[in-house]
């Protein structure tokens, strides 16, 4: 094939035609075979080429000329497939389902291109499927599609049946706003097995979906996935939402949100169900690895603000912004339901200079901020809550740990202040045994305990601040002063203002010789302490266990506590 090397003609197809088939009419009819390139209406070039190309003339992006022998017009570009060369009207009014649906295919057949939507609102009655390349998709296979922006003048995908679905393993969107009548907004399930790849370098910015029937984002079996100044606003279900499923159970490997908005997503509860909680909201993680958020906001929605999966290995959220989530006072802005099992529940938090203002739900105001069950090293520092006008505070502590297994939970809140002279509440409610940052108070009793009898060293009182954690772990360590043998020491704790038992821990110790050192450690977790620990050692020497003739020197005792909320 040989091409005409002729210049450039400017307008040449005049008037403007207004659709594909007056193109190919203009075009097929040019008669100068002089001209090797055509300037259309729509600031596409045409370039004239030599040959046989009746089997794979299209019509619209491969004219045969009728006027020049064995020539025909390909419509010449540079990396954007315009979707307007398809068919794509975008006139708010035309179904614009098959044009958009052929231009998607083609950007696949086609090395080096992407797909460039036009501004203005394309109809859509049924789904959009971005599929997978043929064959193996490799890492180096990636699908780019950009509109022209997600607002008013922007790209719209109206579906007024059906959703955007993604199942490309790699792709990146760029600039449009998607909205959906009858279920989700974008579906991305990329297509998996023995010849897919998972989609290791995807990602989505600018992008708003919003005014779903169904939630605005699901992201299922994905693996590493970006997104960028997303907006996902007035959903019935979740702005985004997480999903396990299909062959490896993720929603995402690492899913990282970067700015963007999360309002006013969710619905009420039925007014027949056990609770008015709304239902839904700004994000649920699903069951992804690594979930990381930095600087977004998420507020006004009508369920919860941001609720993670039980199995999240990995949650960063850094310098995000949360205002008036929920419709009913037990809506919260960051937590986890009840794990199934008491083995589960996510791992390895961190929350980062956040800010919390609570909801005013028909004059009554959000109970609390921050609700985990069974969260597995969890650090919260530098929270700040806000009052609304100062009058409308979260009634109760904002930040509530809790855990369905003694000592599971762990971890601790550093810092946070309250704007609001009005609240008097603790920053925390611990429900916990272990979370808190463990604070060792040491003694050095330097106490002698005989053998033959049974001899209690005086106690050893540690204070219990209200946000500490409900386990008090007790170390001593002794030293024989004379001879071998078993002694038995008890551990006794004491709680209360009047000093009440709540449980004595035995131990057995054996010395080989004079001088020998032993240590011995336990822990008990009331659910209150009262105020304050008393622990005291005692040398059961009348207990038939006991062999040690000799005396018993309590040389050191530490015992550890808690704080779960460690100020700034």
């Amino acid at each position: 094939m040989a091409a005409l090397t002729y210049p450039l003609l400017a307008g040449f197809i005049s008037p403007a035609p207004k659709n594909n088939q007056q193109v190919a009419k203009s075009l097929s009819g040019v008669r100068n075979a002089d001209v090797s390139q055509i300037l259309s209406y729509d600031n596409s070039v045409w370039t004239a080429i030599s040959g046989d190309f009746s089997t794979v003339a299209d019509g619209k992006n491969i004219v045969l000329s009728e006027k020049i022998p064995r020539t025909a017009w390909f419509r010449d570009f540079d990396g954007a497939l315009k979707a307007r060369w398809f068919g794509v009207r975008a006139d708010g009014r035309t179904d614009d389902s098959a044009a958009l649906q052929e231009a998607i295919n083609s950007v696949l057949t086609v090395s080096g291109s992407y797909l460039e939507l036009p501004g203005g609102e394309m109809r859509l009655n049924g789904k959009i499927t971005i599929p997978p390349p043929s064959g193996r998709a490799l890492r180096v296979d990636q699908f780019l599609m950009r509109g022209t922006g997600s607002g008013r003048n922007g790209s719209r995908l109206h579906f007024q049946t059906g959703s955007l679905v993604v199942e490309a393993p790699n792709h990146a969107i760029f600039d449009l706003h998607v909205t959906s009548d009858d279920g989700d907004g974008i579906v991305i399930r990329p297509t998996m097995g023995p010849e897919k790849s998972y989609p290791s370098r995807s990602m989505m910015q600018n992008v708003r979906a919003e005014d779903c029937k169904g939630s605005g984002i699901t992201i299922t079996n994905c693996w590493v996935y970006t997104m960028v100044n997303i907006f996902c606003r007035r959903n019935k279900k979740w702005g985004l939402e997480g999903k396990a499923d299909g062959a490896y159970k993720l929603s995402c490997n690492g899913l990282n949100i970067i700015g963007g908005e999360f309002q006013g997503n969710g619905r009420k509860a039925p007014a027949s169900g056990p609770s008015q909680k709304g239902l839904g909201g700004g994000i649920f993680t699903g069951r992804a690895v690594q979930f990381s958020i930095t600087n977004a906001t998420i507020e006004g929605n009508v369920g919860d603000g941001l609720i993670v999966d039980e199995d999240l290995r990995g949650f960063t959220l850094l310098g995000c912004y949360f205002e008036k989530n929920g419709c009913h006072p037990l809506n919260i802005d960051i937590g986890n339901d009840r794990p199934s099992h008491y083995a589960l529940g996510p791992k390895s938090g961190f929350i980062l200079n956040c800010n919390f203002t609570p909801q005013d739900v028909n004059g009554t105001p959000q109970e609390r901020a921050i609700d985990f069950f069974d969260f597995t090293d969890l650090k919260i520092v530098n929270p700040q809550f806000y009052a609304r006008n100062d009058s409308m505070r979260y009634t109760k502590a904002p930040i509530r740990i809790r855990e369905t297994l003694e000592g599971q939970a762990t971890g601790w809140v550093e810092g946070g202040i309250f704007l609001s002279s009005k609240y008097t509440q603790e920053i925390l409610e611990n429900g916990c045994g272990r979370f808190g940052h463990p604070s060792v108070i040491r003694f050095s009793p330097d106490t002698n305990l005989p053998g033959g009898v049974n001899t209690e060293t005086r106690r050893f009182l540690v204070t219990m601040p209200e946000s500490v954690g409900k386990r008090v772990t007790v170390s001593a360590s002794v030293r024989s002063l004379d001879g071998a043998g078993k002694a038995v020491l008890r551990t006794k704790y004491r709680r209360g203002p009047s000093g009440t038992g709540v449980s004595d821990k035995d131990s057995n110790l054996s010395f080989r010789d004079a001088f020998g050192v032993g240590s011995i450690s336990s822990y008990t977790a009331p659910k209150n302490w009262g105020g304050h620990a008393e622990i005291s050692i005692e040398r059961r020497g009348k207990d038939q266990a006991d062999s040690l003739d000799g005396a018993l020197k309590l040389m050191a005792l530490e015992i550890t506590i808690y704080d779960g909320h460690v100020a700034a």
